[in-house]
């Protein structure tokens, strides 16, 4: 049976694409109240930080915090690894459920099923939940956010 607290890949939608958070942009408090809920929903989950101590790795650009990337794991028996990823940023001034918070969703939902199909509690893979706080294109060459860091960096190291 599922974690009732978990939302609906509904509720998540709304709640991402609702006006008020004012397109999710990087550095807005939009952006920071998404953040906030992801965070909670990822230990509802099952999820354990995937960073050092904590859900978010801040990513710094030169001098600047350009965003947090999110992630959580489950780990499993073997070292083995799926990793399921979005971004969860928007353009600022454009509601609606656009390819991030319906991404984002999706990924919610998933790892939702996936908890329910694993019924003995303890997947052969590890799972990890990560998202992104900007579109990939516009942050690959920055080398520290998106799929890129985590292919790299991350998995081999916090599978084990």
């Amino acid at each position: 049976m599922t974690n009732p607290g978990i939302p609906s890949i509904e509720e998540s939608c709304r709640f991402l694409s609702d006006p008020r958070l004012d397109g999710r942009a990087p550095g807005t408090e939009g952006h920071e109240e998404a953040r906030r809920y992801l965070e909670m929903i990822l230990p509802q989950l099952g999820f354990e930080p995937l960073f050092p101590e904590s859900w978010g790795q801040p990513i710094i650009d030169g001098q600047n915090r350009i965003g947090t990337n999110l992630g959580g794991i489950r780990r499993g028996k073997s070292s083995r690894c799926i990793l399921l990823g979005a971004h969860y940023d928007h353009l600022i001034g454009i509601p609606g459920a656009d390819d991030n918070a319906a991404a984002v969703s999706i990924l919610i939902e998933t790892f939702r099923r996936m908890e329910v199909w694993d019924h003995n509690g303890s997947s052969s893979w590890t799972e990890i939940f990560c998202v992104f706080p900007k579109h990939s294109l516009q942050v690959l060459l920055v080398r520290k956010v998106g799929p890129l860091i985590c292919a790299r960096k991350i998995v081999p190291t916090r599978a084990r």
